[in-house]
């Protein structure tokens, strides 16, 4: 239905290792608490796992009565890694809570709010596309129309990843050289709220390094469905097995484990103590500490 037979070897190999990788992230989440990670990362690994399994059963079956598995891999594989970049702007929300806040030009309620919202409307605009490419259409211009309509998805999911790198980007240089959006006091008040500069442990630079791999190969991954279906449904980008395989399927993957690695339930959650707002560095002396 895409011009190949999927490999029966790739697809079990990865089916198999996106279901390790939730399995972890399962008992993760129940030994750590993080509820958080349930309706993000072990729904993307739970879709990737029944996306891939889908596309092992067609691998088994090339005939697939009623498209069934075509149209579940095409829907769950396309959608899926979506939740998951929603966990990193929610975990980025809490670095940013826990090093301070006036680094920041957004609080950590609106990194989910307006992330999180763009997040949800691109899955809304790809669940669309998705829907319509899935039930087969047999008018080629039904079938141009569900790719852009795809596309526009993942365009905008792109857009947004952008903008989150650049404002991400600028919270950590702030951080590094000190230089606050918005000064504030070295006060209790401040400490309590976030805004006092908390202290970059090692656990949460490696949340830092954790989040930045994690997103690489998110980008990655939208990077290739863009180019994917802009060469449009049946092209050669899509045709061509290899391509899925190591640009969304391993990406995902890698994503995915290196969140069982850099696991924010291990990572985050230092209290205050931990993170002083004074110190050698900084001296809350006359005015304000930054």
């Amino acid at each position: 239905m895409v011009g190949y037979t999927p490999s029966r070897t790739s697809t079990a190999v990865f089916t198999a290792f996106f279901s390790i990788s939730t399995a972890l992230h399962l008992g993760q989440f129940i030994y750590k608490r993080s509820w958080f990670l349930l309706p993000t990362v072990i729904l993307c690994g739970v879709a990737e796992v029944v996306g891939w399994a889908a596309r092992l059963m067609q691998s088994m079956d090339p005939t697939d009565p009623g498209r069934v598995n075509f149209k579940i891999q095409t829907i769950l594989l396309l959608l899926a890694p979506t939740p998951l970049l929603a966990a990193n702007f929610m975990v980025f929300g809490k670095l940013v809570r826990e090093l301070g806040t006036s680094y920041s030009r957004l609080t950590p309620r609106w990194y989910g709010l307006i992330f999180g919202g763009c997040d949800i409307l691109s899955l809304f605009i790809q669940g669309i596309g998705g829907g319509m490419l899935a039930s087969g259409p047999k008018n080629p211009k039904k079938l141009t129309e569900a790719t852009n309509i795809m596309l526009g998805g993942i365009i905008f999911q792109l857009i947004s990843i952008i903008v989150y790198v650049a404002l991400a980007t600028e919270y950590w240089l702030r951080y590094r050289s000190d230089s606050p959006v918005r000064s504030t006091n070295a006060t209790e008040e401040s400490l309590k709220d976030g805004r006092a500069r908390g202290e970059m442990t090692n656990r949460r630079r490696l949340m830092f390094y954790g989040l930045a791999i994690n997103l690489v190969f998110l980008f990655i991954r939208a990077i290739y469905r863009c180019v994917e279906l802009f060469d449009g449904f049946g092209g050669r980008i899509m045709s061509t097995e290899v391509y899925f395989d190591v640009l969304d399927g391993a990406m995902i993957l890698l994503a995915m484990f290196s969140l069982n690695l850099f696991h924010p339930g291990w990572l985050l959650g230092e209290t205050r103590k931990e993170a002083p707002v004074e110190n050698k560095e900084f001296s809350a002396s006359s005015s304000t500490v930054f």
